[in-house]
């Protein structure tokens, strides 16, 4: 497994900066079945972005801190 943490431009942020989390490798999935439209847009050159919000620490730790997709907000709560 890889993972990657990216700017809104698709560019790897720093260590310790949000950002979306993006993954590749064998247990990432091969695409939405019979929707080519969402498997599009959620597997780009065989990363898939996740759409949570996160950050990596210097020793490799990840640290999911939000969500950029499928958010309600009900009541003034966020919920994913």
């Amino acid at each position: 497994m890889e993972v990657k943490i990216v700017d809104p431009l698709g560019a790897m942020v720093a260590v310790g900066e949000t950002g979306e989390l993006c993954t590749r490798g064998y247990s990432v999935m091969k695409g939405y079945w019979g929707d080519e439209a969402k498997t599009r847009e959620a597997i780009v050159d065989g990363w898939m972005y996740t759409g949570d919000l996160a950050t990596l620490d210097a020793e490799g730790y990840c640290n999911i801190v939000g969500r950029l997709k499928d958010m309600l907000i009900r009541g003034g709560e966020n919920i994913y």
